[in-house]
């Protein structure tokens, strides 16, 4: 059987790591971004201790944005498109807000605080539980804290607290039709998760390297068990994700190279490996 592994895959649009970093555009100035990326995953962690010999392999193209409307306060869209077995769709589009309100400069070092807000929901009526599938249905209101130091070096490092609160719901005949499979079943809606992000790495006028790790944890749910079709929408979803980027630009476009890895050692989650491509279109008025 071949797992129909939707939820596994994280949203990997412009950049692995996701779509709100440290940096901003000035104001008036915007990036379009477009990156195409394989996502492939041959093993999966249901329950932990639980391993299953279970393939998902999909295409996605994803759509970033990002303009500044002041010098310390940016817009952010980022949608993907998946291309699967079963279907080709948008998937969950994200819109953010990114605010700074402390930024500190000493001898050429600089470090800000960030603040981020924003909202998800689908932007297709895709299926979450065929094969292919990238996201979840989920709709949720992600908070981000951001904290980040950058040296005259060009050095920085970045430390990111984010908490997601869902508001997508089940429908109550789906969980009493579980509930029928499973009688143990407790009936209950999608639950908020948590994140921590450790970024570092070097940026200069032309170049930006960087790698990251990031940590994911659900605040309850449900676990895969094969043979049975369960709502996803309840998954546990824990993960540890790491991976890295490398970009290089001139005045006007670059190209960014992107890198990401999930070991299946978590919960409901495969060993996925991500490699993508970006093209940087950027909008500079002067």
């Amino acid at each position: 059987m071949k797992l129909l592994i939707a939820f596994f895959i994280i949203s990997t649009t412009s950049f692995a790591q996701g779509p709100i970093d440290g940096f901003f555009k000035g104001e008036g100035n915007g990036d379009f971004a477009i990156g195409l990326g394989i996502n492939r995953s041959n093993q999966y962690t249901g329950h932990p201790d639980s391993l299953y010999s279970e393939s998902y392999g999909a295409q996605q193209l994803g759509v970033f944005g990002q303009y500044g409307i002041t010098d310390n306060l940016d817009a952010v869209l980022s949608i993907p498109f998946v291309f699967g077995e079963s279907e080709n769709k948008f998937q969950d589009l994200g819109i953010y807000l990114k605010f700074r309100p402390v930024n500190h400069k000493w001898k050429d070092n600089e470090w800000s605080t960030l603040l981020s807000g924003g909202i998800t929901f689908p932007a297709s009526d895709y299926q979450a539980d065929v094969s292919g599938a990238l996201g979840r249905r989920e709709k949720k209101i992600p908070f981000r804290l951001i904290n980040q130091v950058k040296f005259n070096s060009g050095l920085f490092l970045n430390l990111t607290a984010a908490y997601f609160i869902r508001f997508d719901k089940i429908d109550d005949t789906i969980l009493s039709n579980y509930q029928e499979i499973r009688p143990s079943f407790n009936p209950q809606q999608p639950s908020d998760h948590y994140s921590l992000l450790l970024r570092g790495g070097w940026a200069s006028l032309h170049n930006f390297i960087e790698v990251f790790a990031e940590y994911q944890n659900t605040l309850g749910g449900i676990d895969f068990v094969t043979g049975i079709k369960q709502p996803i929408q309840l998954y546990e979803v824990d993960y540890l994700k790491l991976g890295g980027t490398y970009y290089y630009g001139g005045k006007e476009n670059g190209v960014a190279v992107n890198l990401a890895y999930i070991p299946a050692m978590r919960r409901n989650i495969g060993n996925i490996i991500y490699v993508g491509v970006s093209f940087i279109l950027k909008y500079r008025p002067e």
